[in-house]
């Protein structure tokens, strides 16, 4: 059974999706790639751009723990051409060099992280950790 991404999806699960569409976005050489433009591919208003910090800030995470170029620095305001003041990157590299990296890594080599593990990621380190 085909499962469809739905307003109300956890945020790792709508994760999900931000992870396809970037990563498809990438491998098209499009370059980066506006919030509010994010926002609509995912089937919302470009308004709701501003809400998109969650998603972003998970994806982040997931790829620095998995030592990944960091997908969300290629997700920019339509009018600064910059990510956000609080974006994420791997430690000791500049957003420049996250972007040119996340544009020459071959994404399709990879397989998209599954909810699960997106969750992980999302929940944090268990006490028993």
């Amino acid at each position: 059974m085909v499962k469809a991404f739905a307003a109300g999806d956890r945020v790792y699960v709508r994760t999900q999706q931000v992870w396809q569409i970037l990563t498809a976005h990438v491998m098209m050489e499009q370059g980066n790639l506006t919030y509010g433009e994010l926002a609509t591919w995912m089937g919302h208003k470009k308004q709701a751009a501003r809400t998109l910090a969650p998603h972003l800030g998970l994806l982040a995470n997931f790829c620095i723990e998995n030592n990944l170029p960091c997908l969300n620095t290629i997700v920019v305001g339509k009018a600064s051409g910059e990510p956000g003041h609080a974006v994420l990157m791997r430690p000791g590299t500049t957003v420049e060099q996250e972007q040119q990296a996340v544009l020459e890594f071959d994404w399709f080599s990879v397989r998209t992280p599954t909810t699960g593990a997106l969750r992980k990621v999302w929940d944090g380190p268990s006490d028993s950790d």
